[in-house]
């Protein structure tokens, strides 16, 4: 992702023309050379850094979460009781199933699964 904030001194900052107007409008940030500051601005850059460094990643879902796979051609539903990341791969884990998936193979919602499964289905004809 590109990052949205910079380092501003001893701070943070991200340009107005960086912040969509209509969601939020400042009188005092009117042109490109002013620029907004404060704990968000900080905490959002905090997740740039991580993800800069390969330490942030986006789970599909969370421990207790109802899951959906597709396994040997059908639509498994379970909860996941264990999300693993190593050197390896990644895999998440229920009582029943373990998936090394790279979580490409895990979906939240039944509807997903079934669109999933239908466009493989549609790619090996």
């Amino acid at each position: 992702m590109e990052r949205v904030t910079f380092k501003f001194g001893d701070k943070y900052a991200v340009k107005c023309t960086d912040v969509n107007e209509n969601t939020y409008y400042d009188k005092n940030c009117k042109n490109a050379e002013s620029y907004y500051q404060g704990k968000a601005i900080d905490k959002l850059a905090h997740y740039e850094d991580l993800e800069e460094k390969g330490l942030l990643i986006e789970l599909p879902c969370k421990v207790g979460d109802t899951v959906y796979a597709i396994v040997n051609k059908k639509i498994i539903e379970d909860v996941a009781d264990r999300i693993e990341i190593n050197h390896l791969c990644k895999k998440i884990s229920t009582a029943k199933h373990s998936w090394l998936c790279n979580f490409d193979n895990v979906f939240l919602t039944k509807e997903e699964a079934e669109q999933a499964l239908a466009e493989r289905k549609k790619n090996e004809k």
